[in-house]
């Protein structure tokens, strides 16, 4: 294998986070159009996922909830105490993306994603609109 192919993943990967840090900033990578977050629970995979929509082309992009949070401020401060830089590491890479940490409750309707990391936990709350209702946890004791 060639330096050129295992360069290959990492590139693909920083070119999907870029598409999707566009849409979750609500602009479809499309069209540039406005998308729109629902989080459900997933019949396509075993996890909880958010799926974007445009409301101009109607493309959607899904991704499981764990891995849409991991560029908020809380997440990266968190990580990087654990000497982990989530903006660095191949997402396939990452000890704290573990879907196993996800619950849903459904009155009201909220998905608790929890990151462990040396013993420490970060745990989000978001609804079904992708707004995050809660953080606790060991970022509490950091600046972000």
């Amino acid at each position: 294998m060639s330096a050129h192919d295992e360069e290959l993943p990492r590139v693909f990967e920083r070119y999907v986070r870029c598409q999707f840090e566009r849409t979750k900033s609500r602009f479809c990578s499309n069209c540039s159009g406005p998308t729109t977050p629902q989080v459900s629970e997933s019949g396509m995979w075993d996890h909880v996922t958010v799926k974007f929509s445009c409301e101009r082309c109607g493309q959607t992009l899904h991704s499981d909830v764990a891995t849409s949070l991991l560029d908020y401020p809380d997440t990266i401060a968190f990580a990087r105490t654990h000497g982990v830089d989530v903006r660095e590491t191949a997402i396939w890479e990452l000890p704290l993306v573990t879907n196993d940490e996800t619950t849903v409750t459904a009155e009201p309707f909220r998905v608790r994603v929890t990151y462990p990391l040396d013993g420490d936990e970060l745990t989000f709350v978001v609804d079904e609109e992708f707004t995050i209702v809660d953080v606790s946890g060991e970022s509490d004791r950091y600046d972000t």
